[in-house]
């Protein structure tokens, strides 16, 4: 690093955005120096000069934002953002330091022993200790996003490839147009994006309570994803409880669990804490919820960009078609599909792809050793963030939340970044066994070794905890000095919040915003009350076998494979899974039982117990009086949700098409 018309900077940053804002801020809080390279318009920034910031996001306000900005909004309402929304708050943080950017494009980052050498479009040239790297992503349907003409897209024939978040957007914009939607898929996983529990709204970020699985991966496992899992893995079993499920009525939809290894996780070690990486999953606006929270101000929502995505229900009602790719033949050239007998003229297609990262080209200088491309893989840095080849660099914001918002694992890294900048000891410390510790960290994260475009997805709530104890920011039950700080540890949602509550990253005003979302969301009983019912009914049903043991009912290996069963069979987290919404009668139930077990110590009390409760969420689900947390479309059978859709449809048109009766 001999180039003395260079330009010297401690920290290098590639990148002005959503991503980078709270490493920026720390930086200027312990006054390090820094130099921000950025230019081009974002894809929000796209969004707004097309006039399609007109949908609403996929995750919720509380992990969207900056822990700052929610501290300074005291927000305490699951709610989704709208996308001119979040686009306001990206660009008054980018306002506050587009001062200190330095408007140009990096044309070549050399990485050597000692730091890095950037060259910029314009000719300057940058010596910098640390770099960090933050310009997001590419994607094909980005283009089909900013440039497909919604408005007059009436009466044709789309075929979508692809299944995401951005595909099911795609098709909410289209279906006030009398459109013939096709999508061709190999299965996907999708989940409801909000869900109503006794009055309170629990978004999907909000139920992972991932810091139960340090109790007991086997109770994590059992039960927050064991009911889907079941449903598309084990259909004959589930039917009896599942059977108004999207992967029951339409096995189109499910996935092969072997073309995705994190759906491996109804299958792997039921032990391991974590839930694999590896997993996209498409957040929708079940129609049910949809119709609670925006009936009463349709055309307004509407407007603002809450548009309906209910895939499963649209699939359900044939108003979006589902063909196996597997069996469709896309002759691109000639617009036409087949699937057995249906030959099919299409007008649009939208392709699929995978995201990758928008890095400018990276080369690795080494003495003595040819010059080689560096290629960002995300299993070869740990946790996404440290590249093994690449010493004192960091990528910012290519790990991303399968349920939660983006902000929540960027700032996360932001301090850890900041912390790895600042702080020497700590740096070495991280640093000296790094080999060690992305083979760990895969090792626990990836129940296969075959690398995926899909590695960097990541549960944020994990991924948070797993950044906050390398810092020592971790949330402990040690510190817990009431059931609410009990409460917070295990069900409040690892948001990059939490981790700021005290410490030397913490958030002024953090503290009082947690406990305010806490106790606004009823302490997140709609998570620990699930949890409770699976301990009861295990609890019950090994008293139950245990009690026939001493009662001389079975034998030993009748008893031992018994407790196998209750264990590790699909009975209890089916159950489970139905029992939401009813935990009030169901829970109150087992624990008379365990208690007259107690008293009258024979083995029929507890196997009444169960019974019982089996029964109750029997005759619940087919009252349509319990509700599966995901994908179920009992409800949504109800004559009331077809009337409102046909409502819908008539107001989207009046906002998107006022032209259509004129055509």
């Amino acid at each position: 690093m001999t180039n003395e018309s260079s330009r010297k900077t401690d920290t290098l940053i590639i990148g002005f955005g959503l991503t980078t804002i709270p490493l920026i801020r720390e930086l200027e809080r312990t006054g390090s120096d820094y130099t921000v390279i950025s230019s081009g318009p974002n894809i929000w920034e796209q969004l707004e000069a097309a006039g399609r910031l007109d949908f609403d996001l996929v995750s919720s306000y509380m992990s969207s934002v900056y822990s700052f900005e929610l501290a300074r909004t005291k927000n305490t309402e699951s709610r989704f953002p709208t996308a001119r929304e979040f686009h306001e708050f990206i660009k008054r943080y980018k306002a506050d330091h587009r001062q200190k950017v330095v408007e140009d494009w990096v044309t070549e980052v050399e990485n050597r022993e000692a730091g890095s050498v950037v060259h910029t479009r314009s000719g300057a040239i940058y010596e910098a200790n640390n770099i960090v790297i933050g310009t997001a992503f590419r994607r094909k349907i980005h283009h089909s996003i900013l440039n497909y003409d919604f408005e007059h897209a009436r009466g044709r024939t789309v075929v979508i490839t692809t299944m995401g978040d951005s595909a099911n957007m795609f098709v909410s914009k289209l279906l006030g147009g009398d459109n013939r939607i096709i999508l061709v898929s190999n299965g996907f996983f999708c989940l409801d994006k909000l869900i109503n529990h006794h009055g309170v709204a629990f978004a999907l970020d909000d139920v992972e309570m991932h810091n139960v699985g340090n109790i007991s991966g086997y109770l994590y496992k059992m039960v927050l994803p064991q009911g889907q899992i079941m449903a598309s893995s084990n259909p004959r079993t589930s039917k009896p409880f599942l059977g108004s499920n999207l992967y029951m009525r339409y096995p189109f939809a499910i996935r092969d669990l072997d073309l995705t290894p994190a759906l491996n996780m109804g299958r792997g070690s039921p032990f391991n804490p974590n839930l694999p990486n590896g997993l996209r999953i498409t957040k929708y606006w079940p129609i049910d919820t949809y119709k609670e929270s925006f009936e009463d101000t349709l055309e307004e929502s509407i407007r603002s960009g809450y548009l309906l995505n209910d895939i499963a229900y649209l699939i359900d009602r044939k108003i979006v078609e589902l063909w196996p790719r597997q069996e469709v033949f896309i002759d691109r050239e000639n617009r036409v599909l087949r699937w057995r007998d249906q030959v099919v003229q299409f007008d649009d297609i939208i392709e699929s792809d995978q995201e990758a990262p928008n890095l400018p080209p990276i080369t690795i200088e080494r003495p003595g050793q040819p010059s080689c491309r560096y290629e960002y893989y995300y299993r070869d840095c740990f946790m996404g963030l440290m590249p093994r080849d690449l010493p004192n660099t960091y990528f910012i914001g290519y790990a991303r939340a399968m349920t939660g918002g983006v902000n929540n694992v960027s700032e996360m890294q932001c301090i850890f970044t900041h912390k790895m900048i600042t702080d020497a000891a700590f740096r070495k410390e991280i640093t000296r066994n790094l080999d060690e510790r992305i083979a760990a960290y895969n090792g626990t994260q990836y129940p296969s070794k075959v690398r995926s475009g899909a590695d960097n997805l990541v549960f944020y709530g994990q991924y948070n905890e797993i950044v906050a104890r390398l810092m020592g920011i971790e949330s402990k039950f040690s510190q817990c000095r009431s059931l609410e700080d009990v409460g917070i540890h295990f069900f409040f949602p690892n948001t990059i919040g939490k981790y700021r509550q005290r410490g030397p990253y913490a958030v002024e005003g953090m503290e009082e915003v947690i406990r305010s979302i806490h106790r606004s969301h009823r302490g997140f009983s709609i998570s620990s009350t699930q949890v409770l019912n699976f301990v009861l009914m295990l609890v019950t049903a090994i008293v139950a076998i245990v009690q026939m043991f001493r009662a001389d009912w079975i034998p030993l290996s009748i008893t031992v494979l018994l407790l196998l069963v209750a264990f590790f069979g699909p009975a209890l987290p089916l159950i489970n899974t139905n029992s939401n919404r009813i935990n009030h009668i169901t829970n109150p139930l087992m624990v008379l039982g365990l208690g007259a077990t107690l008293w009258l110590g024979h083995p029929l009390v507890p196997l009444a117990s169960l019974g019982l409760g089996f029964v109750v969420v029997y005759i619940c689900r087919k009252l349509a009086i319990s509700r599966v947390w995901f994908n179920d479309l009992q409800f949504k059978s109800r004559p009331e949700f077809d009337q409102f859709y046909a409502r819908y449809i008539e107001t989207f048109r009046k906002v998107h098409h006022p032209s259509a009766d004129d055509d």
